[in-house]
């Protein structure tokens, strides 16, 4: 969450000449409505069970494609052995601090919704419970302080996208 998933995966999808697919996008479009939405009234087993169902759809699709996912999508065996058998996993990481600035003024964000206090140790507590999932990455990229095209090119080195490999 406020990583970078979404803008640095379109970046990268034009840099490669691949379709790109936000996967919370896809959910929202397939439920009719928004994420936050989804988790109001229908729940977040819902939006979890959608969220595999639709990644896997994504995954299996003949054309490669960068995929951008929420970061809860790990959380789910089936999705973390899908995604290492169908892919390459690029972990964006970036700190407390710079997902509260990332994230400090929009609102659609479901599981920090609340105070603006609170957010603070709603991160914290979603990374800790997380960190362990994300260790399917085959690349991590650290995004503090670096622009969507730096990343991107670290990226594309990095993986020998790039013809420096």
């Amino acid at each position: 969450m406020g990583s970078g998933k979404t803008a640095v995966g379109r970046r990268l999808a034009a840099a490669l000449g691949r379709p790109f697919a936000d996967l919370d996008e896809q959910i929202a479009a397939a439920a009719g409505m928004s994420i936050s939405g989804i988790f109001a009234v229908c729940g977040e087993e819902y939006f979890r069970e959608l969220e595999s169902r639709l990644l896997a759809r994504l995954l299996y699709r003949e054309q490669p494609l960068v995929i951008a996912t929420g970061g809860g999508a790990v959380v789910r065996e089936a999705n973390r052995e899908l995604m290492r058998r169908r892919g390459r996993i690029i972990f964006l990481a970036a700190s407390l601090e710079t997902i509260l600035r990332r994230t400090a003024a929009d609102d659609s964000r479901p599981l920090l919704a609340g105070a603006a206090a609170a957010r603070r140790s709603k991160i914290k507590d979603l990374l800790a419970a997380r960190r362990s999932f994300y260790d399917i990455h085959d690349l991590s990229i650290d995004t503090d302080g670096k622009t969507i095209a730096e990343i991107t090119r670290e990226i594309t080195a990095r993986l020998g996208l790039d013809g420096s490999s």
